[in-house]
């Protein structure tokens, strides 16, 4: 880190490229998507963000804000237990008290 901060700003190039990417397929709309792309001393990386309006649920991403309660946060597990299901693992909550979330991690 402190080598990237010792080579000085001339040396870093930046610009921004707009991508294409497969949403027709999916009927999503992208609201924003952007591409940054710099380079600090021959080495290239590439960052991206997107953001798309009208998915079908709110899923992981969603906005909308639940009272923290045992039966919440399990409902909210609900989009992430068929991933770790699938590596042979699972999660249960065991407590929600004074704003702390208590999870038992299983496999």
């Amino acid at each position: 880190m402190a080598h990237i901060a010792a080579m000085g700003v001339s040396q870093i190039s930046s610009s921004i490229y707009m991508p294409e990417l497969p949403l027709k397929s999916q009927n999503l709309q992208p609201s924003s998507v952007f591409l940054k792309r710099f380079s600090v001393a021959h080495k290239r990386f590439n960052l991206v963000k997107a953001t798309v309006d009208g998915s079908p649920s709110p899923g992981l991403y969603s906005a909308k804000q639940f009272e923290l309660t045992p039966e919440n946060v399990d409902m909210v597990l609900e989009d992430v237990r068929p991933y770790l299901i699938s590596d042979g693992g699972n999660v249960e909550v065991v407590s929600v008290e004074d704003g702390v979330v208590s999870l038992q991690l299983q496999g």
